[in-house]
């Protein structure tokens, strides 16, 4: 079974070492090897165990278990995406979906700001996309795009 260790006083210069590039890497109270972390993130994955079962069974907090599945899957933490680290290690064996930014309405804004782009004023997008205004000005917004002042014609106006 794997175990925790360097059970070192906080704040010791005890495990100083080097990374490949010959950088100073400190790590400060390192409490848990890279082979106990990968077994817990294993656990999660291929037995499909939940962070709290895992935290359970090695005695550990839940919060700890989700902390290293977190820094796994979007690589934080020096651990974690350095070469050869844990990330590198674990990413032959198990394939975590990419992070999608699309939401269901990212097509719309797409038409949205095309036709924005092209001069159309804000009836025209509401009529042929069935938006509403409040949609549209966030669209702006949300894609920085210039803004305009919408034209106001009067019975007096002259062209």
């Amino acid at each position: 079974m794997l175990n925790k260790i360097n059970n070192a006083s906080f704040g010791t210069y005890e495990y100083l070492y080097y990374d490949a590039r010959g950088f100073r890497k400190k790590n400060w109270n390192q409490k848990y090897s890279d082979e106990f972390i990968v077994c817990c993130i294993k656990d999660v994955y291929f037995n499909r165990l939940t962070s709290f079962e895992v935290g359970k069974k090695y005695n550990i907090s839940s919060g700890r278990v989700r902390l290293w599945i977190h820094y796994f899957k979007y690589r934080k933490g020096y651990r974690f995406y350095c070469e050869g680290g844990i990330s590198d290690q674990l990413d032959k064996i198990i394939k975590v979906s990419e992070y999608n930014l699309k939401s269901k309405n990212f097509l719309k804004w797409e038409k949205m700001k095309e036709m924005y782009l092209k001069g159309c004023s804000y009836l025209q997008i509401k009529k042929e996309l069935n938006v509403s205004d409040a949609n549209i000005a966030y669209c702006v917004n949300k894609f920085n795009l210039p803004r305009r002042r919408p034209v106001i014609i009067s019975k007096n106006h002259m062209w």
